[in-house]
């Protein structure tokens, strides 16, 4: 397994130089970017689909802050 440097929130891989991002990054992202799916959603189903997602997220990127 290669060693990571952390940079910021952010970990870079010391060969290759690549960022990796952090899961509660990911996971506030990606609520950010279901609750912004669900605001746009076409149909009330799609809405609740994606708002449940959003709160998913959200709930995993509080639980690793945790």
């Amino acid at each position: 397994m290669e060693n990571l440097e952390r940079s910021g929130n952010r970990f870079m891989s010391a060969g290759e130089r690549v960022a990796v991002e952090s899961n509660v990054r990911y996971y506030a992202r990606r609520a950010a970017y279901e609750a912004n799916a669900a605001a746009k959603a076409v149909t009330p189903e799609a809405a609740i689909r994606r708002q449940a997602l959003a709160e998913m997220f959200a709930r995993k990127a509080q639980e690793l802050c945790a």
